[in-house]
């Protein structure tokens, strides 16, 4: 069982992992090839780029991670590469001992499974010495990492500047043996489908067709995978993860037609449509495209039919069978369709073989029971075989066949509800996003998918099934497509969507509706939400705070990263400033006696928290002024001073803090005109007062803010003079005052939208407002805007927006 998990734990890590390289420094040197250690019988190969960059981007964006996260293995491989990470690359600048690296990981069958080998090449041969160093018994041969309750025994050694780690003592000698020469002759077809890998992909992944087979094996039963049974070559894909899904996309390379697509080979490509007739909660559906009827039935039968004209003469578009439900409950149900270019011939045709058999009406629409047993087989060939003698119905161009009665009719109501499989947002947008046209189209929903192979599983796929409920149901919509492209080859796409099920932190957490999520955080929301920049997916992760001062940072599939606690409520917003110069982000918030800087895993930067001499009375703000990364941040506080501090969490040198009129209860603000800093602040007197960026006066404004309820902002003029200040005073009335005297009155009625060029205090009323509060952005990169919501109650919501 703890090799299952931690091959479903490898597997799942390279079907999202991507491309990051990171910087790094020291002496360089020309890499060593891992790919000298597959083996001839190797079933699967990966290849990953920068491995611990990848694992930190993958985990913190992958919705099926969310699923998978909580099982013992996973927590143990996630708390390795997180050491790992540690210990290898550099926080303050120093660079990353293995950005410039590449993994090569093997599977191999095996008595009674299969095994897993590791190759990790490194450029910069310290990282070597640093293994070394974890392991000292590597220094003069090999290693064995003894067994725990998660992981498995594994054995490991170092050759030619890279780290080599197998669950087999064997399979690692044998790699050793062909890193000193003595290989097998090479898989002329394996050279082929690895040279046709494109650049620029996240990792790359090649698959034995035959050898996967035989692996699967290991949990199903032969019966479970008879169609792939001469589909004998490699497949060649490049990988990409999105936040949303993982997309592969290569060639397959087999050295003979086989009979799954020997049918399709010469009917061209057409879109998947058959969705429209088909109801919402599917399990798999499959179609292939037909431009010639009679050359598709010859090559699907062994024989021509006489039931050819009634049932398929008239065929033209897709052709598939769709299925729902499973057999354990007796739920299970299936839908064959067949597309015309002429609907009254097809139910001319069909008619014609059912004079006089049963018939009735639902909906309007006249379903009919077929005369004949076993006709679609006899057309379509032997997938069709479980239709014995279906009811039909014509729903726009496309023949409906079921066996069921209530089958049938649930295909009308999606059909003329609009409620079908194609319109649903959850179901058919990944159809929308990622289908294209092709000759061989194959969908499966994850979670339902695994139950619905439960008849075909044996013993051992049984119980891994069982063990691992919450993973499967992280994993949603998965499609494939192929379109033939040469003789023995064909081009293929595919994609794994996330279920938008997460891994609750307390208990009353659930998925939501249309894929998205909602999580509790077990307290009321005091803050947030504030959305800040992964530096490694660049996706947003999302920060609140709670009424116990907890801050917690969830990433954009719904994962709690980490909480922490304050010492008092946040002040304002959370700024993020790269500390070290190396691409890193931190945060910057601020509760009113401490500034905190946190990296990414919640801990706190050296240097941080400052604990402020007086009290804070306006949120912090941060300016990098000339673009170095130099950063300035400015507290105003209570004693109507303005504090000054570097990112070494000093005061900064030769500052003597100012004073205003009065107390600021707004962040300072700097503006540049004319090449010269202005920092502007706004006292609760409505006074304003401009320092240049060394603290001294700069200029006295006339401008007095009267009746003010809540700031909205500044706009930079041409000239310091021309600056304008925006406000809402007692009576909700919108003013813009210019720094030279003169107020005008802006028109709001209706009207929320702000002057162009403002610089907005979004932080102004967070708390005193209530919840809940909303912000519209692109969390996940997929292209639509989502909706992120705290909630007074404790709850983060994301939910779609219809683009």
């Amino acid at each position: 069982m703890r090799r299952i998990v931690v091959s479903l734990l490898l597997l799942g890590i390279l079907g999202g992992i991507a491309w990051w390289l990171w910087g790094w420094s020291g002496e360089r040197h020309e890499r060593s090839d891992p790919w000298r250690i597959v083996p001839a019988n190797a079933a699967a190969i990966i290849e990953v780029p920068s491995p611990l960059s990848a694992w930190e981007r993958f985990k913190s964006t992958s919705q099926a991670w969310n699923g998978w996260s909580g099982y013992p293995g996973c927590k143990a491989v996630d708390s390795i590469m997180v050491s790992l990470r540690e210990r290898f690359d550099g926080q303050e600048g120093t660079g990353s001992l293995t950005g410039s690296s590449t993994m090569v990981i093997v599977v191999t069958a095996a008595e009674g499974g299969y095994n897993v080998t590791l190759c990790w090449s490194f450029a910069d041969k310290r990282a070597i010495e640093r293994f070394k160093g974890l392991l000292p018994e590597m220094s003069t041969g090999r290693s064995v990492i003894a067994a725990t309750s998660s992981l498995p025994a594994m054995e490991c050694a170092v050759k030619d500047g890279m780290l080599l780690l197998s669950t087999s003592s064997q399979e690692l000698t044998d790699a050793l043996a062909r890193l000193e020469g003595n290989t097998a002759p090479a898989d002329s077809l394996l050279t082929v489908a690895r040279n046709s890998l494109g650049e620029g992909s996240d990792a790359h992944l090649l698959i034995h067709s035959g050898r996967a087979q035989r692996l699967l094996n290991t949990w199903l039963k032969p019966e479970a995978v008879n169609a792939l049974e001469d589909l004998d070559g490699w497949a060649a894909l490049d990988l990409r993860a999105r936040p949303e899904a993982t997309l592969l996309s290569g060639l397959v390379f087999t050295p003979r037609t086989p009979r799954l697509l020997h049918a399709v080979q010469d009917q061209g490509i057409g879109t998947a449509n058959m969705g429209r007739v088909l109801p919402v909660r599917l399990t798999t559906q499959w179609q292939v495209h037909i431009s010639d009827p009679a050359r598709f039935h010859a090559q699907a039968v062994d024989g021509p039919s006489h039931l050819f004209d009634a049932y398929g003469a008239w065929a033209y578009g897709a052709l598939g069978i769709a299925t729902a439900g499973t057999t354990a409950d007796s739920s299970d149900r299936a839908w064959a369709v067949v597309t015309t270019e002429d609907p009254p011939r097809a139910v001319a045709a069909l008619a014609a073989r059912c004079t006089g058999r049963d018939t009735l009406a639902y909906r309007d629409i006249r379903i009919t029971r077929s005369a004949d047993t076993s006709a679609l087989a006899a057309v379509w060939g032997a997938a069709f075989e479980r239709f014995e003698r279906p009811w039909w119905c014509l729903l726009g161009d496309r023949v409906v066949f079921s066996e069921s009665v209530g089958a049938m009719r649930e295909a009308i109501d999606a059909w003329t509800d609009g409620s079908s499989f194609q319109q649903d947002m959850r179901t058919g947008s990944i159809f929308q996003r990622y289908a294209s046209e092709a000759g061989y189209t194959w969908w499966c929903d994850g979670a339902a998918g695994i139950n619905a192979l439960r008849p075909w599983m044996k013993a051992k796929g049984t119980e891994t099934a069982d063990a691992h409920t919450g993973g499967w149901s992280s994993i949603g919509s998965c499609l494939l497509q192929l379109v033939p492209d040469a003789p023995g080859r064909y081009q293929l796409t595919a994609c794994m969507a996330g279920s938008g099920q997460v891994v609750p932190a307390v208990p009353g957490s659930v998925a939501s509706a249309e894929g998205k999520w909602s999580v509790s955080v077990g307290a009321p929301i005091i803050a947030g939400p504030f959305l800040l920049t992964d530096h490694l997916s660049r996706t947003k992760q999302i920060l609140v705070q709670d009424k116990k001062l907890r801050v917690h940072l969830i990433s954009c599939t719904g994962k709690v990263l980490w909480q922490r606690e304050l010492d008092g409520p946040i002040i304002g917003d959370a700024h993020q400033v790269d500390r070290y110069k190396n691409g890193k982000l931190q945060m910057l918030i601020n509760t009113a006696d401490r500034v905190y800087l946190i990296d990414r895993n919640g801990e706190n930067v050296t240097g941080f928290p400052i604990t402020l001499p007086e009290k804070a009375s306006a949120p912090v703000n941060v300016f990098d002024y000339d673009g170095t990364k130099e950063y300035r941040v400015l507290v105003p506080t209570a004693e109507a001073r303005l504090l000054n501090f570097d990112m070494n969490g000093k005061a900064v040198d030769g500052w003597v803090p100012p004073k205003t009129p009065a107390v600021c209860e707004l962040p300072v603000e700097h503006l540049r005109i004319r090449g010269k800093d202005h920092l502007v602040l706004v006292d609760k007197n409505g006074g304003i007062t401009v320092f240049d960026r060394r603290a001294a006066p700069r200029y006295a404004p006339k401008l007095i803010v009267k009746d003010a309820m809540r700031y909205l902002g500044i706009a930079p003029g041409l000239e310091l003079a021309e600056t304008r200040l925006v406000w809402e005073d007692v009576e909700r009335n919108r003013l813009r005052g210019r720094l030279d005297g003169p107020i005008d009155t802006l028109s709001m009625a209706g009207d929320s939208a702000l002057a162009p060029g403002l610089l907005r205090y979004p932080w102004k009323g967070t708390v005193a407002e209530g919840m809940p509060h909303s912000i519209e952005a692109d969390i996940d990169l997929d292209g639509v805007n989502e909706r992120v919501i705290a909630s007074g109650d404790g709850r983060i919501s994301v939910e779609g927006i219809q683009p």
